[in-house]
């Protein structure tokens, strides 16, 4: 069935809980994604690519922006932290039959126009970051304005690295957009809907859960999923770390 619109629950404060705890369960789901994704695709075209935009000019930034959408169950969880937990639902749109990839599960993405993203509406999830980071988020944030209508909402959008497509040639950039509340009180559902049908045919919110056992995805598509898994584990990871070096340094 197809449909022009899906919709989760906001995040909620009555399912916070202490960060050890959520770090600990976050890690073991992040464990269980990359193991399964890991053995569910052939990424023998697709090679990791060192994420430093320091090192590039904007104006040589190309290639494609993909954005990978996080709803968590509670309120204040963020991946860019280490955070995701069970119960996090992940927005796939499944392309139009006729495009690239036609007929398939994937996420919202598109090509970079440096010049256009250069001198897009300002936003200030970017204005700390190196200028070809900005100009990478603010592909991003194009591509989900022009693709999906959301309910106002608030996210945090960090990217998560990227990759070379041997096949293609193609350098895609994978960012995380992981929504943090409703501008309704936290009370009106996520609702993520399709503006047209030129690109896409239906549109889901996933549970994350779910996502290795998709078989209508292509490899590509699931290297961008698991791109983004292994930041949000590295971060969480690294968190970890931190916590622990505090907990010694105060006996």
């Amino acid at each position: 069935m197809k449909r022009t619109g899906t919709e989760v629950p906001p995040p909620s404060p009555e399912l916070i809980r202490p960060p050890n705890e959520v770090l600990g369960e976050s890690l073991e789901l992040l464990n269980h994604l990359e193991r399964s994704l890991e053995e569910k695709g052939d990424y023998r075209h697709l090679k990791r690519l060192v994420t430093d935009y320091r090192m590039f000019p904007p104006d040589d930034i190309e290639g494609i922006a993909a954005v990978v959408v996080l709803a968590q169950p509670a309120l204040g969880s963020l991946a860019a932290q280490g955070e995701l937990t069970r119960g996090t639902h992940v927005l796939l749109v499944k392309q139009q039959k006729g495009r690239w990839g036609g007929g398939t599960w994937a996420v919202p993405m598109g090509k970079i126009d440096p010049k256009r993203d250069s001198l897009d509406i300002p936003d200030e999830s970017v204005s700390r970051d190196p200028p070809a980071a900005g100009v990478i988020k603010r592909a991003m944030l194009r591509e989900l304005r022009e693709e999906i209508r959301m309910t106002p909402a608030q996210a945090q959008l960090t990217i998560a690295g990227m990759f070379l497509d041997m096949k293609t040639e193609n350098v895609v950039h994978v960012g995380v957009e992981n929504i943090v509340a409703t501008t309704h009180e936290n009370t009106a559902p996520i609702v993520a809907e399709l503006p047209d049908a030129r690109e896409h045919s239906d549109i889901v919110w996933f549970p994350i859960e779910k996502i290795p056992e998709i078989e209508n995805m292509s490899d590509g598509v699931r290297f961008v999923l698991l791109t983004a898994v292994r930041k949000i584990k590295a971060d969480n990871i690294a968190r970890q770390e931190r916590r622990r070096q505090r907990e010694q340094e105060k006996k």
